[in-house]
């Protein structure tokens, strides 16, 4: 039974239990207020609103996750249990209309052989129920256990009361199987109206158990949702559960729908219209029942369309043409949850769009992005060109680039023809076994050799970007430098091959942006050298001025001494290192300076070490439990004391008195 916090009692002034009763009056907050709570344990907060019975068996890991970046995972073997608490009575309003619990789980195996038999059950999910007598039971509850060919078995259990009365539901009969290393939606029902309970039970969208049955007299309160097994057995096949998702609510939330996917335009596409009409992949759901689509310009805000659950999306709102776009698209199901957002887009817009059939087997790939994501290119960078094509038809027939600056025209057929270098480039690459590239110069495509050689060769050698064009099997590569005399801004990369007999392919167009250096630039290694010159020089200053002024080994020693008594005789009052420094006359940082030197620990660890000391000797003598022992010993939290006696310890409270009291 869990121990009662004590209260102190008081002798209350008339006005003191008016103010008491207007604020027993306010709405509760939290779960209870409008029963609504969600936890994706996507940090160390989550600790702090659930009750963990045994620590060292929760963790926030990363290594499996349903969204987000982390997830709660219970180990089978601790014993440990995670509890939101409710608290709500069988009159409350609440419970008389029902609400659902959701939560997304993973089971991880043990790695190994199979276990042999006996294969036994352990706890997964169960409501919390307490009697007149605040004697607890599950009900219901659902078990899980490993089946012979690896998966797991679902079961339910439940009780026509809170008594032991024989169970309604075996608990020893597999209701459902599920699979290990794969993340499932559950979801619970429960309503309490006149004597009658009614559970119901979800996996994904259905629901496997639904029953109303009559409580018996004795049914008070239920306590709260609990994750996990207060008693795992040996051989239920299972290292951890992990847990994400959680939430309570008054609605059905069922599983989130998988996201769907921007089929057009494809990552980086270029030439795409004002008003263009987008490309989804929809999953397969019958339960999702409309798509939102969102269009947010670069350094801009979004703007976003709702549509049925179709195919295509016609964008109502005109794009500005030579913008930078990203597009995502989420799936909503019919009780309203919402998928997440899929990988954003990056597109361009043009006025004049790209028409020609384009053909997926061949493509253009810019390469060797400098940072993560959009394609953006510093004065001095390579952006590497990729072409794949059949490899067919890449040993005969030619190839055609254009890259051009965002100034050179709206429309994609002219940048073939003009001849306005630097900031126009039109190059054809031949394609037998020994690659041969032409520039377009006056409508006549030169050998990139002669070019280099004639007339307007300074200018062209200059700025001449493409290096080193070469092809390997299908794809072949020209990169293009971005010299600081190319002009800013967005770059359109074009490709159309050329096949013996006159086949033509078109590439969709890609893009890419130069972006040189802002005025008063420094270059990157003089950054780094003042960079770390600043540092150094900061460090220097900081011990400068840090620095205490001497003192003698026993004065120090004197000084340690002082701070170590006041601790050991104060270590059960709320103690702050300003409280501990201030008895010794010093400030934090130099009596943190004096502990060092002397004992290499610092107040608050002797502090600590104070209490889990004192604590041991009460777990050695007493009976106490070790909730009221952590409060004793000077914790706020008994999670506290369960984290630094293990720590220091070797082992938890609970395991200390086993062995030595």
């Amino acid at each position: 039974m869990s121990e009662r916090p004590y209260i102190a009692r008081h002798n209350y002034s008339f006005v003191s239990l008016i103010l008491l009763f207007l604020l027993c009056t306010l709405p509760a907050q939290g779960v209870c207020a409008a029963l609504q709570f969600t936890d994706d344990f996507e940090n160390d907060s989550s600790f702090y609103r659930w009750q963990i019975t045994n620590p060292p068996g929760a963790r926030l890991q990363s290594e499996y996750v349903f969204s987000g970046s982390r997830a709660l995972a219970l180990n089978t073997a601790q014993n440990c249990v995670a509890i939101q608490s409710l608290m709500l009575h069988r009159t409350s309003e609440i419970l008389q209309k029902g609400f659902y619990t959701h939560v997304c789980f993973m089971l991880v195996p043990e790695t190994g052989p199979l276990p042999q038999q006996p294969r036994e059950w352990a706890m997964f999910f169960f409501y919390g129920m307490l009697d007149q007598n605040d004697k607890g039971i599950g009900n219901p509850w659902v078990s899980l256990r490993q089946l012979p060919d690896g998966n797991f078995g679902l079961a339910l259990g439940f009780r026509d009361t809170v008594g032991m009365n024989p169970l309604i539901f075996p608990m020893n009969t597999c209701v459902l199987p599920v699979s290990a290393l794969k993340w499932y939606s559950f979801e619970s029902y429960v309503r309490m109206r006149n004597d009658t309970l009614t559970d119901s039970i979800f996996l994904g969208y259905d629901c496997i158990f639904s029953q109303s049955i009559a409580l018996k007299k004795g049914f008070e309160t239920l306590k709260g949702v609990e994750l996990g097994s207060w008693s795992w057995h040996p051989g239920t096949g299972m290292r951890e559960i992990v847990y994400d998702n959680f939430k309570i609510s008054e609605s059905r939330i069922g599983p989130a729908p998988e996201r769907p996917r921007i089929t057009y335009p494809s990552d980086g596409e270029a030439f795409t219209g004002t008003a263009p009409c987008l490309g989804l992949d929809i999953p397969d759901q019958p339960h999702i029942d409309s798509v939102e689509c969102a269009v947010v310009p670069e350094n801009g805000a979004a703007t976003q369309a709702r549509i049925l659950a179709k195919n295509t999306c016609v964008w109502p709102h005109l794009l500005t043409p030579d913008r930078v776009y990203s597009t995502m698209a989420r799936a909503r199901n019919r009780f309203g949850r919402w998928s997440s957002w899929s990988q954003p887009v990056v597109f361009a817009s043009s006025a004049q769009p790209f028409e020609g059939d384009r053909d997926t087997a061949f493509s253009i790939r810019i390469g060797k992005i400098p940072a993560k994501g959009y394609p953006y290119f510093g004065t001095g960078d390579t952006a590497w060109i990729m072409l794949d094509m059949p490899e067919s038809v890449a040993v005969s027939g030619y190839v055609e680039i254009n890259v051009s600056s965002e100034k050179v025209s709206g429309s994609l057929a002219d940048r073939w023809n003009f001849d306005t270098l630097p900031i126009n480039w039109v190059i054809n690459i031949s394609l037998p076994e020994s690659t041969s590239s032409f520039i377009r110069m006056h409508g006549v495509n030169v050998l990139a050799d002669s070019a280099l050689e004639g007339p307007a060769a300074s200018m062209i050698a200059s700025v001449y970007p493409w290096k080193l064009v070469n092809k390997d099997h299908g794809t072949v590569t020209a990169p293009f430098i971005m010299d600081k005399r190319l002009p800013p801004g967005i770059w359109y990369v074009n490709a159309q091959l050329t096949a013996k007999g006159g086949r033509t392919w078109y590439a969709a167009p890609r893009f890419f942006r130069h972006v040189p250096p802002a005025p008063g630039h420094i270059p990157r290694a003089a950054a780094c050298v003042a960079a770390i010159l600043a540092i150094i020089i900061i460090i220097v200053a900081v011990k400068l001025a840090t620095r205490a002024p001497k003192e003698t080994p026993s004065a120090m020693r004197e000084t340690y001494e002082k701070i170590r008594a006041y601790i050991a005789e104060n270590h059960a009052e709320k103690l702050t290192n300003e409280q501990i420094a201030a008895h010794a006359g010093l400030g934090v940082h130099r009596a943190a300076q004096i502990c060092r030197a002397i004992a290499n620990t610092t107040p608050m660890q002797m502090l600590i070490l104070f209490r889990v000391n004192r604590s041991k000797e009460l777990l050695r003598a007493s009976a106490k439990s070790v909730n009221e022992i952590a409060y004793e010993v000077g914790f706020s939290d008994p999670n506290i004391l369960h984290r630094n006696f293990k720590k220091i310890v070797g082992q938890t409270p609970s395991e200390y008195r086993v062995k030595y009291s």
